[in-house]
């Protein structure tokens, strides 16, 4: 390739054209992205400066993005080579320029950046197999490449390649101080420095999860050793050698913090702040900043000792990483948290510059975690705390960024160490601690980054609160628990306040709900918190006031708008309270009708509330009347939007409410839902005494047909004994029945061309035979029924269209009832009550037949020669004694 050339006009034409090259074909770029990478990464340590800044612009904008990280891999240890080539440049700009290419590829690959060479990678070439690890350089000139067999006793490449990386960072900041008078290089490197840190305490982190995760594995299996090497491209498997590093790391604090007290005494004297001489000082904190928190990891867990091909260690050995900091702290002390707080000589009032404040923050949190493992001055400390108390309630002056962004951005680093600190201080500095931190917690948005951290640190402090035994009051903390109750009657505002603009807030705030209910223990100070707290709950799901009530309107919370895994928190939430008020069901009963609702979230809450009642926190009376509510109210000829019907047709085919695809279907799923519960709470007598009065009450108001057939339902399912219904619920139905079965039968008719009847496949069992059911029981029901009919088909003013359907739908179900063979004989009592019926048919048929259309006459007439065969074969009437009345009339 041209960019191997000699010429560096011509190596300066070739990047240009791999450049349009890349815009015009990203695809042929991928495709040979072994090749492209081999022959471009030869040029970081090119000796012509624009050769190195356009191959900068065009990995970073055009080669990086084409290639994703997990095909970059086998990639990165030839880029990776060539930086550390680079490094070692006597031209210093290369050397500078190398630490921006080490940037560029831990910003895009941050994760394999410190994988990719622990595996042996093989690549076949005119050259033979050979292994891709670390390099032994031999570059003669800019065409030559770099790529040469490695030495296969060469140390580990992964372990090497940190160390080396370190190593040159310390020679560039230590041996080149006259090239740093330049700040704008000085902020490079420290920039390229912070980046990297970044993304080994990141690593280091991820180990330790992996340590963990290995450890509790292997407590479960304990003769299990395994004979297989760890895979490096794999991330949850942990590395060795990250210990060895803090011995570098250790070294490279001395030389920042040399830099460091130079920028200081500059920085605290001078009038006007240079920005770029701020960024550096920054820059410089973050990376002592990291080094301690790298430390701070291997000071828990020695990931070397476990790791370092010597699997008999237990992974929970303790390293010597406290040594790093009884080296470190002297010279941390003196030149850092010594001086702490900075402050300007030409004011007299802390924090009165942004950017003083900034750094204070940095100093805090370094001292924040060197204090977890070093006894430092209580002088010292109460400095510390004294800032970090004003720097939760602080007003400072906003020069260069508003005091919430620079909130959000900065002092919520502290806000971590608020669990350790409100655990360690002594009462004195607890209290203070708290109180700020709750003003700070309380005062900033719904959903800030300070907000969420805020969150996380509560949660970290349930330990703390959970040691609080309220039975105790001389070992109790009453002012945590104070502190508990304000924090959570917060949280269900705050849900409030997000709404469901921002889920993933909610979803932050839902967990947290969820843990404290989980580890609230019986008659705890928390779980008494928590009952408290169900109330602020109300209007996150719904909300209806008495004047709303009254019109049949209420508002629904966020609940309902909120993603699906948000409102699964939502439900779980409720099994853990101990004891649930009425309100809250109320609540949870509306979001249960509300049509936008995700039809199974009902089934969940209902199985939720459930749970509830079966565990004693609920009582029975509000758990019936919450099935009754959503038996009586459930609207079922809603239109179904389109979110519904996409989640019908995409439910996974296994449950028995995953095969829903109407309306109709999930109202009788919900039916058989309810029943399930009735009858799972004991004595069904029992149960139904409980039922009938508010089932009275409904059904007086004349619900509609399918809320009345499910309420009848419940009423036969749990009628197990005749004669146990009351004399109330008697008259409601004698009332109720006849006009709801003249009603079922004319809206469930088949419009065909053969006799009418009801279309029972799907329907008949579901609304009339429960009315059956309750005949055969109740005779007195039955004839009062009847009678009704006969009242119904009399003559009347109603016009002859409207009197011939109900004419026909009585007929239907007179026709119905003496085809099931379960219930005909008990008509038997009744002949005079169904021949009166039959009698003022045929009357109404010979006295409008005239005044019916051509269809409805078909229809009348069918049902009743239909109604004739029927009622003589089982009355043995005579058909010509009904002839005669016909010709009678």
């Amino acid at each position: 390739m041209q960019t191997q050339h000699h010429n560096r006009k011509i190596r300066r034409d070739a990047l240009i054209g791999m450049g349009d090259l890349a815009l015009q074909h990203p695809k042929e770029i991928a495709l040979h992205k072994f090749s492209v990478i081999e022959y471009l990464s030869a040029r970081i340590s090119d000796p012509d400066n624009v050769v190195r800044e356009r191959l900068y612009q065009l990995l970073e904008s055009r080669i990086f993005p084409l290639i994703k990280e997990d095909s970059m891999g086998p990639l990165i240890s030839i880029t990776m080579a060539y930086v550390l080539f680079a490094m070692t440049q006597l031209a210093v700009d290369v050397r500078l320029t190398a630490f921006k290419f080490l940037d560029l590829v831990v910003t895009h690959y941050p994760v394999i950046v410190f994988l990719y060479a622990q595996e042996d990678i093989y690549r076949k070439d005119r050259m033979g197999p050979y292994r891709l690890g670390l390099p032994i350089l031999k570059e003669a000139h800019p065409g030559s490449s770099l790529i040469q067999e490695t030495d296969p006793n060469q140390d580990d490449w992964s372990k090497r390649s940190y160390l080396k990386v370190l190593d040159n960072y310390m020679d560039i900041l230590q041996n080149n101080q006259s090239c740093f008078q330049d700040k704008s290089k000085l902020k490079a490197v420290s920039t390229s420095l912070v980046h990297f840190l970044s993304s080994l305490v990141s690593y280091a982190q991820r180990n330790d999860s992996s340590i963990k995760h290995n450890a509790n594995w292997e407590e479960v299996l304990h003769e299990y050793k395994s004979s297989l090497p760890n895979r490096a491209g794999d991330s949850s498997i942990p590395t060795r050698g990250l210990s060895s590093i803090c011995s570098k790391l250790q070294d490279l604090v001395a030389i920042l913090l040399d830099y460091w007290e130079e920028s200081r005494l500059v920085f605290v004297t001078t009038t006007v702040v240079d920005t770029l001489y701020f960024d550096c000082m920054l820059n410089i904190l973050q990376c002592i900043n990291l080094s301690v928190k790298f430390a701070a990891k291997d000071r828990k867990y020695d990931a070397e000792d476990y790791f370092g091909f010597n699997n008999n260690h237990s992974p929970f050995i303790k390293s010597d990483g406290g040594k790093w900091f009884k080296c470190s702290f002297p010279v941390l002390s003196k030149k850092l948290l010594g001086v702490f707080p900075l402050c300007p000589s030409n004011h007299l009032t802390l924090l009165v510059d942004s950017r003083f404040f900034i750094l204070n923050i940095g100093i805090a949190e370094i001292f924040l975690t060197i204090n977890q493992y070093v006894e430092i001055r209580e002088t010292i400390v109460e400095t510390f705390l004294q800032f970090i108390e004003f720097a939760f309630c602080a007003k400072v002056s906003q020069t260069n960024q508003s005091l919430e962004a620079l909130h959000d951005k900065h002092v919520v680093a502290l806000l971590p160490f608020i669990p350790q600190l409100i655990e360690t201080v002594n009462a004195h500095w607890r209290a203070r601690i708290r109180k700020a931190f709750t003003e700070l917690f309380e005062g900033c948005k719904a959903h800030s980054v300070r907000k969420l951290v805020c969150l996380s640190a509560i949660g970290e402090m349930l330990p703390l609160i959970q040691k609080q035994d309220i039975s105790f009051p001389d070992s109790c903390d009453l002012d945590m628990c104070e502190y508990l109750q304000m924090w959570l009657n917060a949280l269900p505002k705050l849900l409030w306040q997000l709404g469901h603009s921002h889920p993933s807030v909610s979803k932050v705030v839902l967990h947290l709900l969820l843990r404290i209910g989980q580890c609230a223990k019986i008659d705890s100070f928390d779980a008494l918190a928590y009952d408290k707290m169900q109330v602020g709950l109300i209007p996150f799901f719904s909300l209806c006031s008495e004047r709303s009530k009254d019109q049949g309107k209420c508002s629904y919370g966020p609940f309902i708008r909120l993603p699906r895994d948000c409102q699964e928190l939502a439900i779980c939430c409720l099994y853990y309270v101990s004891s649930m008020s009425s309100l809250l069901l109320e609540s949870l009963a509306r979001c249960c009708l509300c049509n936008l609702l995700d039809r199974h979230l009902v089934f969940r809450i209902m199985e939720v509330v459930q749970a509830v009642y079966r565990a004693g926190h609920l009582k029975i009376e509000n758990q019936i009347s919450f099935l009754v509510t959503l038996i009586a109210s459930y609207d079922v000829n809603f239109e179904a939007r389109g979110s519904l019907s996409e989640v019908l047709k995409k439910a996974s085919p296994e449950g028995d409410y995953n095969k829903l695809t109407s309306s109709f279907d999930t109202y009788r799923a919900i039916t058989k839902a309810v029943i399930s519960c009735l009858l799972e709470m004991g004595d069904p007598a029992l149960v139904l005494n409980i039922l009938l009065p508010l089932i009275t009450h409904e059904m007086a108001n004349i619900p509609p047909l399918d809320n009345m057939s499910a309420m009848l339902s419940l009423v036969v399912v749990l009628d197990c004994e005749p004669g146990k219904l009351t004399k109330e619920i008697l008259i409601t139905l004698q009332r109720c029945l006849p006009g709801y079965l003249i009603n079922v039968a004319s809206k469930h008719m088949l419009k065909d061309d053969g006799p009418a009847i009801i279309d029972c496949r799907s329907f008949w069992k579901y609304c009339i035979w429960p009315c059956f059911y309750l005949f055969n029981r109740n005779y007195g029901l039955l004839s009062s029924v009847l009678k009704s009919f006969g009242s119904a088909t009399m003559p009347c003013s109603h016009t002859a269209s409207d009197q011939s359907n109900k004419v026909l739908a009585i007929a239907q179900i007179l026709v119905l009832m003496h085809k099931d063979t379960r219930f005909f004989q008990g008509l038997s009592p009744c002949k005079a009550d169904i021949m009166s019926i039959l009698r003022n048919i045929i009357i109404f048929q010979a006295e409008n037949g005239m005044n019916m259309t051509s269809e409805e006459r078909r229809k009348t007439q069918n049902a009743l020669h239909e109604l004739k065969i029927l009622t003589c074969k089982l009355h043995q009437w005579d058909v010509n004694d009904l002839e005669r009345i016909s010709k009678v009339m």
